[in-house]
């Protein structure tokens, strides 16, 4: 058809030139053709369909194209929004990187880094601007693309990171002197992930704080950043009790072994309470040690359930099952027996006792649990004459007899091979 049109231009007079101008114009017509069904295609209910239209787009830089672009930046599907974020940017524009920055922060990582990537080839300052804002608010996985990013334009790396970190501290320091307290507990925290000796040293001055809530978050700020020159100050705190002392043990066991030994009697009485420090403090005092006469005797005074199981870890169970038989409270020692070493000579007796009607569950998950082969003679000894405990406790405790012969079957006999069963009598023949 090109031929044809170029030997009519030639014998018209137009000439070589005119035959070229001809080819171009049918050209550009073939192109409007295919961008007019990419931009009809961006209707299709296929996300498949609509992200291979905004792949055809790429070549197009009319403003009805890049107004198509820009809404497929809203589109439901990440594939398509992914793609039009290599679309824009393969569009010579000066707004292209304004048109890119939504999908920064996509819910969607994949779209998240073509974004980064997508600005990364700008390498203009619209897009330095946009990948050193969203460096501090992203997290590794998207970090990773935009250092390359910035990189690969011959930006520093470090000066960027310096940036970062200067702005959060800058803003972490305003955060403590809000009259709200828990603005300044976020002030500490982030002064915590910080980590630097002069974060350190305003999280020590905030352990004087009016409110707890501050003294709580500094002590833990404290503890996630490594600052071993203050177990002193977090030892004395553990008097404080409730949250206070619950975080500073949680803090002292962030800090080791040599931070947690100067504490360590505070620590037992706080495991062994009744607050919410209980457990905390019982992690703490615990934690890479084996079982002694402070953590066992901690273990048998405990309130808390939770607590006595931590510190009760390889404790004899002896103790614990003569307590049961006189404890008002059971429930820390039943826990605590799960999670001690038998022998206990004294269980069947105290659980006889002890597996009374409102618990005989709990009393057979102990015997089953710590001592299987008792289960069955706790549960029968307790549940006694009473309907109920035996509903709910001997079903569970009773197993069938182990037999040598053949088992029994109460339903109806097996079909020989190669007999055909007795006929049932008729209705007829029933009545006769």
């Amino acid at each position: 058809m090109i031929r044809s049109l170029r030997s009519r231009l030639r014998a018209s007079g137009f000439g070589l030139r005119a035959g070229q101008a001809a080819a171009v114009l049918l050209l550009v017509s073939c192109g409007s053709k295919q961008r007019d069904e990419a931009l009809s295609r961006l209707n299709s209910p296929s996300a498949k369909q609509r992200a291979e239209a905004v792949r055809a787009l790429v070549k197009s830089t009319d403003d009805e194209t890049w107004a198509a672009l820009s809404r497929a930046v809203r589109d439901g599907s990440p594939a398509v929004r992914a793609e039009a974020a290599t679309a824009l940017a393969a569009v010579k524009r000066d707004e292209a990187p304004d048109a890119i920055s939504p999908l920064l922060r996509d819910p969607d990582d994949a779209v998240r880094i073509a974004a980064v990537q997508a600005l990364g080839a700008r390498c203009g300052e619209g897009a330095h601007a946009y990948l050193r804002l969203i460096f501090a608010q992203s997290d590794a996985r998207v970090r990773a693309p935009i250092a390359t990013a910035l990189q690969a334009c011959g930006v520093d790396l470090a000066q960027t990171l310096h940036r970062e970190e200067t702005g959060r501290r800058r803003k972490a320091v305003d955060a403590l002197t809000s009259p709200f307290a828990a603005v300044r507990a976020r002030g500490a925290r982030e002064l915590g992930v910080l980590g630097r000796d002069e974060d350190r040293a305003r999280l020590s001055a905030l352990l004087d704080d009016r409110d707890g809530v501050v003294v709580a978050a500094a002590a833990r700020a404290l503890g996630e950043s490594g600052a071993q020159e203050a177990a002193a100050r977090l030892g004395a705190l553990l008097g404080e009790g409730g949250e206070v002392a619950a975080a500073s043990a949680e803090a002292l066991l962030l800090l080791g072994p040599a931070a947690v030994a100067p504490a360590r009697q505070k620590l037992l009485e706080l495991a062994a309470g009744q607050g919410d420090e209980a457990l905390p403090a019982a992690v703490a005092v615990s934690a890479g040690q084996k079982a002694d006469a402070g953590l066992c005797a901690a273990a048998l005074a405990a309130q808390v359930a939770r607590a006595a199981a931590v510190l009760a870890a390889g404790c004899p169970a002896a103790p614990f099952a003569q307590a049961l038989g006189r404890a008002k409270k059971r429930d820390p020692l039943i826990e605590a027996l799960l999670r001690s070493e038998p022998p206990a000579p004294t269980l069947d007796a105290v659980l006889s006792g002890s597996c009374g009607p409102e618990s005989p569950t709990r009393a057979f998950r102990v015997s089953r649990a710590a001592f299987p082969r008792r289960a069955r003679r706790c549960c029968t000894s307790s549940a006694g004459s009473r309907p109920r405990a035996q509903s709910r406790c001997g079903r569970r405790a009773a197993s069938p007899p182990t037999t040598t012969g053949p088992p029994t079957t109460t339903g109806p006999p097996p079909r020989s091979r190669g007999r055909r069963p007795p006929a049932l009598p008729t209705r007829s023949a029933t009545r006769a």
